[in-house]
């Protein structure tokens, strides 16, 4: 597990090859360089298992049928230890509510700059976050 000094560890599931390198393009922008992608939400959990605390961080592609369960199930197989972050391209309240209520820590909404990315994910991980003016180029949720 990262320390609060230490860029986090962080998996991501999708099933398009296009959202795997925009996102893994993000995080490594944001200097996180462990990085772990699967094309399935069953090979992402599976290796959560079979790497019981390497990862600090799971990223949802939203656009998986199954992500609200999935994210159910590994809040309850994994507790608190790994962060549960959803994205989605064109989400509807009900979507962010039943994110929060399956165990979302929170939500972000694509396309977003690499600034407003790297916020949510700061915030996420407990780090502080500079007063910056907002971009307009998404919405980005946040549970209040």
């Amino acid at each position: 597990m990262a320390e609060k000094d230490q860029a986090p560890s962080v998996i991501y599931a999708a099933e398009e090859e296009f959202m795997l390198r925009l996102i893994r393009d993000l995080l490594r922008a944001s200097n996180i360089k462990t990085v772990g992608t699967n094309r399935s939400l069953k090979d992402a959990i599976d290796d959560i298992r079979a790497h019981a605390r390497k990862w600090d961080v799971f990223l949802i592609d939203g656009n998986f049928p199954d992500a609200f369960e999935s994210i159910d199930k590994i809040r309850q197989e994994f507790g608190p230890h790994i962060k549960l972050l959803l994205l989605m391209s064109s989400p509807t309240q009900e979507d962010v509510i039943k994110a929060h209520q399956a165990g979302a820590d929170d939500f972000i909404v694509l396309p977003c700059s690499q600034v407003d990315f790297e916020d949510k994910f700061n915030l996420l991980m407990g780090k502080k976050v500079a007063p910056r003016k907002k971009s307009t180029t998404a919405v980005v949720y946040c549970q209040e």
